[in-house]
């Protein structure tokens, strides 16, 4: 995984997880505020870590592992704090890709979810859950995301959480279960929450762009492609909105994918046309997918509509759009 990739996905779900908590004035906290912030009880929307977890995204590697350093020696009694302060060494170790960063990403992940479970608290379960789903994510290990995420849900079903509040989560969970292939539960998920977020800050457009044409690529795969049409209107509707040409050239790529899949090869050719010549210089692989889209129609779709043919299909590692599985695999259904 690209440094880049890995820092958008650090960036996604730091931003959902703060998207109730208002960060607008500078702040330094103290070891003796921070440890209060982990300890603290009752805190539902656990809002404390988050603006830790925050401070702590603006800040180096050399500030934050020293301050994990002098948070460690904290002789605490509390399951809150201790589960706290493993889930933020967590997020650290992911974000700095310290060596074993995969080991001990899951085994800090695991140690926070067994505090957790000390406290006796639904509240900070689910929060953890969603934290170890979110981390797993973005380390593209899409089934014990699915499961972490799925656990926080069905505890905040339990709890009678608001739709508000879990918006956020929702919109995540919905990416995940594509990637699992469950289309009907993602459509669900992704279209709750888009109904229900309504972060009005600068970035929420951009996530806003991605969810619809996440849902567009749920129609897609489930043929509903009239469906599929629609959504990636609307993502393109707010890329043109946000004038973000990336999103422009990604949605038209989509869109076009689904007028050849009408064999309406004219329209279709146009569209991902398009795509290319804005990609090719901000998003190769998704450039390099849309040439093979452009091949099918200049081959003939009789020629690639083998399995033979399909596997040939290039398949980018990584993209903006659903970017934990390939493009070509999200659109070939492979």
């Amino acid at each position: 995984m690209s440094a880049t990739s890995r820092l958008l996905l650090f960036v996604l779900f730091v931003f959902f997880q703060t998207n109730y908590f208002s960060f607008s004035q500078p702040t330094t906290l103290s070891i003796r505020e921070l440890v209060q912030k982990f300890e603290a009880k009752n805190d539902y929307d656990d809002t404390g870590f988050a603006k830790v977890s925050q401070e702590m995204a603006r800040r180096d590697s050399t500030f934050v592992i020293a301050t994990l350093g002098e948070v460690e020696k904290v002789k605490s009694s509390s399951h809150y704090y201790y589960a706290r302060f493993f889930m933020l060494k967590a997020y650290q170790t992911f974000r700095f890709n310290l060596r074993n960063q995969g080991f001990l990403v899951k085994k800090y992940c695991e140690q926070a979810l067994a505090e957790a479970y000390g406290t006796g608290d639904e509240y900070l379960i689910s929060s953890i859950c969603q934290r170890y789903g979110e981390l797993m994510y973005a380390s593209q290990e899409i089934e014990l995301s699915a499961t972490y995420y799925l656990k926080s849900e069905e505890i905040n079903q339990q709890l009678g959480k608001k739709a508000e509040s879990c918006a956020g989560m929702w919109l995540q969970l919905g990416e995940v279960l594509f990637h699992t292939r469950e289309y009907e539960k993602s459509i669900y998920y992704l279209a709750n929450g888009l109904q229900n977020w309504h972060d009005t800050s600068g970035q929420a457009d951009y996530y806003r762009i991605r969810f619809w044409n996440a849902l567009g690529q749920d129609y897609q795969q489930m043929g509903q492609l009239d469906s599929a049409l629609m959504n990636y209107k609307k993502s393109m509707q707010i890329a043109e909105k946000v004038k973000d040409s990336v999103w422009m050239g990604i949605n038209s790529g989509f869109m076009g994918q689904v007028y050849f899949l009408r064999k309406e090869y004219g329209r279709a050719k146009a569209l991902l046309e398009y795509d290319y010549n804005i990609n090719k210089v901000h998003e190769w692989n998704i450039a390099a997918y849309t040439l093979h889209w452009l091949a099918r129609i200049s081959l003939g779709p009789a020629l690639v509509s083998t399995p033979k043919a399909i596997r040939w299909s290039p398949r980018p590692r990584w993209s903006r759009a659903l970017p934990s599985r390939s493009v070509a695999a999200a659109a070939m259904g492979s």
